[in-house]
């Protein structure tokens, strides 16, 4: 079975991440950005459904990418994680910053 994936930003390290998880076969089923212009032509080529609304976000999805900035991780993981059913499964992609910034919104969580 495929996972499904939620990948939350529209920045350079979300488009080549975007591309290689299609690439690898992995059900992208949506894509969150903030700028709804940004959104639709980050997700246009690569026919990704995708949303600008925090309620909007799948709750079903397999695993939660956060590919956003450094300082933005905290702030986007409370917003996910007030939207997400309990046991939601959440990444962020720093090298930088602790899988410990997730915990208080994710018990499910890795980087």
């Amino acid at each position: 079975m495929t996972p499904e994936v939620v990948l939350v930003g529209t920045g350079n390290l979300a488009s080549h991440v975007a591309r290689r998880l299609k690439e690898c076969g992995v059900a992208l089923v949506q894509v969150f950005g903030r700028d709804p212009e940004k959104t639709k032509r980050f997700c246009a080529p690569l026919q990704i459904p995708w949303t600008s609304h925090w309620e909007a976000i799948r709750q079903d999805a397999d695993l939660y990418m956060l590919c956003v900035s450094d300082q933005a991780i905290p702030v986007v993981a409370s917003l996910l994680g007030k939207q997400l059913k309990e046991g939601a499964f959440a990444v962020h992609t720093s090298g930088a910053t602790s899988i410990e910034v997730l915990a208080p919104f994710f018990e499910r969580r890795g980087v």
